[in-house]
């Protein structure tokens, strides 16, 4: 969805009177629109309102995330049934690894769509808290894991993976 200068002030105004006029709108909430504007996050209106969907296709930084958060969380719940110990000892690894976020210097568009999936559409809540600034880019840490992730995810035993599945995802991402 591309929106132009003049949209985007007149969303903004359109907020500012639903505000003023505390016009309950659940489907139009005036901070959210202010939310989507303000981070140029048009995308986040075609999933809140299905009606605005133009089969646009999704931004590229929005696709990037979407596949580190959904990574991510198969690989939170997959540790928290997994044994740990083998885990470590098999990746020589001293702790199990987690999302850290994105950094907001040199990640800065993945950092803003990571936080308004999470804080404004409530998505990846078991991520809340790492949505954070890194302080270090990360996307390139991220990429073989996703990648490992996706290849072996049709293979998902009760939606989460195996201890064996985490070592080779782990073994494979630090070759």
């Amino acid at each position: 969805m591309v929106i132009s200068s003049a949209e985007k002030a007149i969303l903004l105004m359109v907020s500012d009177l639903l505000e003023a006029l505390k016009y309950p709108t659940p489907s139009l909430d005036p901070d959210f629109i202010r939310g989507v504007v303000s981070g140029n996050h048009f995308w986040a209106l075609e999933w809140k309102l299905d009606c605005l969907s133009d089969g646009s296709p999704k931004p590229p930084e929005l696709v990037e995330v979407l596949g580190i958060m959904d990574a991510w969380r198969i690989l939170k719940f997959s540790f928290e049934k997994a044994d740990i110990g083998r885990f470590l000892f098999e990746t020589k690894r001293t702790e199990i690894p987690v999302f850290e976020g994105f950094d907001a210097n040199n990640e800065g568009r993945h950092l803003s769509i990571a936080r308004f999936l999470v804080n404004e559409l409530d998505r990846y809540p078991e991520l809340k808290d790492a949505v954070v600034n890194s302080h270090s880019p990360l996307l390139a840490y991220y990429a073989p894991i996703v990648d490992a992730v996706i290849s072996i995810k049709a293979d998902l035993l009760h939606g989460t993976f195996t201890t064996d599945q985490l070592i080779a995802i782990f073994k494979r991402q630090d070759q």
